[in-house]
């Protein structure tokens, strides 16, 4: 659950509410199973869910806010096209005295990696696993292509 995590830290940053202003957790979660072989590491599954974030007492402006959470939204969770996720449904509840409780609900899908360790606590396939993050490897030079490659009209 990095993304509720990451997001947590960053609407803490973006809406200069302390810890104790801010509350989230995950919401109607599901696995979602697909024992992907990529290489490096195995996609075991993925874990679909709604972070639901309240600010309480929030006495900022709420425009420059939503303009925040969009901007701070695509930048730490950029696959959220690929992952055709819905957009974040807020609500927002103004009180006399200035201050505004804003509750966010945000869709997140994260990856479920795995990597064989003998130690692992993790046991499947006839084999011992860890968590770990998804690590994307860049060739940076190809050796022993020959030929060109081929087209279709």
């Amino acid at each position: 659950m990095k993304l509720l995590q990451n997001f947590s830290h960053f609407l803490l940053e973006a809406s200069g509410a302390s810890q104790e202003q801010l509350k989230s957790f995950a919401n109607q979660g599901s696995l979602i199973l697909t024992s992907k072989d990529l290489g490096n590491y195995m996609e075991l599954g993925k874990f679909k869910y709604n972070a639901i974030f309240t600010i309480e007492q929030f006495y900022g402006d709420v425009d420059l806010l939503l303009a925040q959470i969009i901007a701070g939204l695509v930048r730490l969770n950029p696959d959220r096209q690929d992952q055709v996720l819905s957009d974040p449904e807020i609500s927002i509840t103004p009180f006399e005295n200035g201050s505004s409780t804003i509750e966010i609900s945000i869709p997140f899908e994260e990856p479920l990696i795995i990597i064989p360790d003998a130690d692992g606590p993790i046991s499947w396939r006839g084999q011992k696993w860890t968590m770990d993050e998804k690590d994307i490897s860049i060739a940076e030079k190809l050796i022993g292509l020959l030929g060109e490659a081929a087209t279709t009209v």
